[in-house]
């Protein structure tokens, strides 16, 4: 019987002395709108904006070291040099020659274009004895492309959880009230399906992404004067964490990863708070 494979490594993340400094040339476009068509109370805002950064610092996945130097892009390594930058950043074990560690360091690598548009509209009146405040800000992606490293081509990370995150949009709206003393809010988070990081390197990947989200939040405050309250319930409906990374086509059922980055990993909470002054 064969021993069995694991095909895993260990990257040892290295810093970079001779890192150089990234090149950005930005445009925004920006403009501001009250009371639109006589609706007084609302204000809206619209930035579109364009960034393209050259000399990107970002850490080189072990992904990317083996893509490069096993010439998967037919330009890195074409003559599968052992001595290649990258083929040195990877370790094997002196005995058997399996892969031990890969050196993750930080380099100058490539370039990132991306651009959008953010969007936020808010309006405030009185409802009432009280005032009712609602509010919501979007951001719609329309381009994040980038480069692994110098020599590979763009990729695309728009609509995955590459780069950090690059949701096609983010919503995040708002409302509140508040009669005299007293005020209560609540705040919407959504974000849409996406896909995995896994997509923007490998456009015909089986790994899953995850679903749409919504998390909701209450606070409610009582200001007494000299002491001030507040209390409130965080993720109120008790959403669950969504999988990220599930591969069913090689029957991948038992996944647990998600990414606490975007999705609450506490479940429902409530605080209580009090304010002195003296």
């Amino acid at each position: 019987q064969n021993p069995p494979y694991f095909p895993l490594e260990i990257e040892t993340e290295k810093g970079n002395p001779n890192l150089n400094p990234e090149k950005a040339k930005t445009i925004t476009l920006g403009t501001i709108i009250t009371d639109p068509f006589g609706l007084q109370g609302l204000t809206a805002t619209i930035d579109a904006y364009q960034i393209h950064i050259n000399d990107t610092i970002a850490r080189l996945s072990s992904f990317t070291a083996y893509y490069n130097c096993l010439n998967a892009n037919g330009t890195s390594n074409p003559t599968y040099d052992f001595n290649n930058t990258y083929c040195q950043l990877i370790d094997r074990n002196g005995t058997t020659g399996d892969r031990e560690n890969v050196d993750s360091l930080f380099l100058n690598l490539g370039k990132v274009r991306t651009r959008g548009i953010d969007v936020s509209v808010g309006w405030r009146g009185g409802v009432g004895p009280g005032t009712l405040t609602a509010g919501t800000a979007i951001n719609y992606l329309l381009q994040y492309k980038y480069q692994p490293d110098s020599t590979a081509p763009f990729r695309d990370a728009k609509g995955t959880l590459d780069q950090g995150g690059q949701y096609k949009y983010r919503a995040l709206t708002t409302f509140g009230y508040s009669m005299g003393a007293f005020d209560v809010g609540m705040q919407w988070r959504f974000l849409p399906a996406v896909d995995p990081a896994d997509k923007a390197l490998l456009p015909n990947t089986t790994v899953g992404g995850a679903g749409a989200y919504s998390l909701f939040n209450l606070t409610g405050g009582y200001d007494l004067g000299t002491i001030k309250l507040r209390a409130g319930i965080d993720n109120v409906l008790n959403r669950r964490l969504p999988i990220v990374g599930e591969n069913l086509a090689v029957g991948d059922t038992n996944s647990n990863q998600t990414n606490l980055n975007f999705y609450d990993g506490l479940g429902r909470r409530f605080f209580i708070g009090a304010k002195a002054t003296f």
